[in-house]
């Protein structure tokens, strides 16, 4: 049994891996301390801690390596394994600097190759930043490329932080407005300008995303999202032609334990 972490920008998620099952375990905001999330952990692991037998690291963050250091010494001194370009089990010949890909778009994309799909996959993933990924099936399944953009937090943060007389506006406060596209006071047109502004970046990128790869051979199969903010992907991909589009988000983790299961007994 495994202890997987997602470590994002903004959250901290936990798992358990065993042969044959995932279980999610914890979320943890970035606010809160190291101590915290101890203490929170040890209660939701109780006697599956005895059974584990390595920590398993998917970080975006730069202190990812110190991260997964600490967490096998918290544990006993259990082994590590840290997912990068080189171990995610991705065809990524279409990338000059490989090692530059962010590893929780790497481990969706493996979460979402788990399924052996038939057809091509886009995989959203709507957090600090939002990314449209395309998975195209192979043997190991093929990574071309895709599109990085920023999520409606960074967006509302960028406007408050650079208007000088404007505030700052977030994802929380525009899921409570659910604005109109004409609005006023000025927060709650910040607020329309952010969810029609994200609505529309999301309906223009999925099928220019889906026009490239049927131009390409490779007829899009279903959309998976995931994130924090998945939930503004899903309204904004409401109608939007017969799409089989699933919310999925557990995906970044079974992704981690899909790349893992297949290195288990070499690490």
């Amino acid at each position: 049994m495994w202890l997987l972490i997602d470590h994002s920008n903004r959250f901290t998620k936990f798992a358990l891996g065993a042969q044959g099952s995932f279980q999610r375990l914890r979320l943890v905001a970035e606010s809160e301390g190291l101590a915290d999330w101890e203490r929170g952990l040890a209660g939701e692991l109780g006697g599956a801690a005895g059974r584990l037998c390595g920590v398993a690291i998917c970080s975006v963050r730069r202190d990812g390596a110190r991260v997964l250091e600490h967490w096998c010494e918290v544990l006993g001194g259990l082994p590590g394994f840290m997912l990068d370009h080189r171990n995610a089990g991705l065809d990524l010949r279409d990338h000059a600097h490989p090692e530059v890909i962010g590893t929780d778009r790497l481990a969706n994309l493996r979460g979402a190759a788990a399924d052996d799909p038939e057809g091509a996959v886009i995989v959203i993933d709507a957090g600090t930043a939002v990314t449209f990924d395309p998975l195209i099936p192979g043997k190991p399944p093929r990574f071309p490329g895709g599109a990085i953009a920023p999520g409606i937090d960074v967006m509302g943060a960028a406007l408050g932080r650079m208007a000088d007389r404007l505030p700052e506006v977030g994802a929380r406060q525009v899921r409570e407005f659910q604005p109109d596209a004409v609005e006023n006071p000025t927060v709650r047109a910040i607020g329309a300008g952010l969810r029609h502004g994200f609505r529309g970046m999301v309906r223009e990128l999925v099928p220019a995303q889906m026009e490239w790869l049927a131009e390409h051979g490779y007829p899009v199969e279903k959309v998976l999202v995931t994130g924090g903010d998945g939930a503004a992907v899903l309204d904004a991909l409401e109608g939007l032609g017969d799409l089989n589009v699933r919310h999925d988000p557990g995906l970044t983790l079974r992704g981690l334990w899909s790349v893992l299961m297949d290195y288990e007994g070499r690490v």
